[in-house]
């Protein structure tokens, strides 16, 4: 099973992702999401940060939308990657997601502008979930 993989797309681009849980689905998917926008971290630089961030949503497609787009926030606006990335998704009321990484500076080679709504939808195929996302470019 590949992690993810790009979907052709007239003016965006898309992917589709896959996982075993969720937590899974959503890590393979912030890693497609950083080799859409071609994110090198910077060798020269050793030290990393740690940043924690929490979110909550009341759908796992919102859930999804809510951390890529944070990860592309701290790629475009920070100069920043995600590394080391451990998530656990909760879903006793609504979905609440805690993510812990180490963040480290990065040049990005192609702006994402948004992660978007369009065609979003989470899908379980046996014991696979997926899930196909558009990126405005």
């Amino acid at each position: 099973m590949k992690n993810f993989e790009f979907i052709p797309h007239q003016a965006d681009i898309a992917f589709r992702a896959r996982g075993k849980s969720l937590e899974e689905l959503f890590e393979n998917a912030a890693l497609a999401l950083v080799a859409s926008a071609e994110s090198v971290p910077l060798t020269t630089y050793h030290r990393k940060e740690s940043k924690e961030c929490l979110f909550h949503a009341d759908s796992p497609e919102e859930l999804l939308i809510l951390f890529l787009n944070e990860i592309r926030y701290w790629l475009v606006a920070k100069n920043l990657l995600f590394t080391d990335i451990l998530i656990t998704i909760e879903t006793q009321k609504g979905f609440d997601l805690k993510l812990f990484a180490k963040v480290v500076p990065c040049k990005t080679r192609r702006e994402i502008k948004a992660v978007t709504y369009h065609g979003l939808r989470i899908l379980q195929r046996k014991k696979v979930l997926s899930v196909r996302v558009t990126l405005d470019v």
